[in-house]
């Protein structure tokens, strides 16, 4: 009987510490965008920033994620896509450990997560960025006020 409460009590605690250590997966991700509901951005473009993570839980230092998807074309390589905020400083996408996201039940909707190095850092108390394409054309302006730990920040 000892032992089996010590055994119980182990695996609890190791539940609960595995479930605070996991990352919550953007809100955006969980449904699949129609083409008119895509955000902003320059007209005849279809590659979005669809959410933002600017302050990931715990240690966020240069943990910061971006959702990019393609809603036309089920384009999903975006490795020469690029994204500057608002001091140029620049982070390459294809040099960005990333996720693909696949949401079977809502058809073609995939998206891509990229986590951002050690270049630099998005701001907690809000900030501007810029996603760029292949060719240097600005697609799509995203801002955000000030972040909550561990909050997705959907853009519409």
């Amino acid at each position: 009987m000892k032992y089996t409460l010590i055994i119980l009590l182990c695996c609890f605690f190791f539940a609960c510490s595995e479930e605070k250590t996991t990352t919550p997966e953007p809100k955006a991700s969980e449904f699949c965008t129609d083409i008119n509901d895509m955000p902003e951005g320059l007209e005849g473009t279809y590659v979005r920033i669809v959410a933002v993570l600017p302050n990931p839980s715990g240690n966020d230092d240069y943990n910061e994620k971006f959702e990019i998807r393609s809603f036309k074309d089920s384009i999903q390589n975006f490795s020469l896509y690029y994204i500057l905020d608002d001091e140029n400083v620049r982070w390459d996408l294809g040099k960005l450990d990333f996720a693909i996201i696949d949401n079977a039940e809502s058809g073609n909707c995939r998206s891509v997560i990229y986590i951002s190095d050690k270049v630099a850092q998005l701001l907690n108390s809000g900030d501007t960025i810029y996603l760029y394409s292949p060719d240097d054309v600005l697609i799509q302006t995203v801002s955000y006020g000030q972040s909550k730990d561990g909050e997705w920040v959907v853009v519409e």
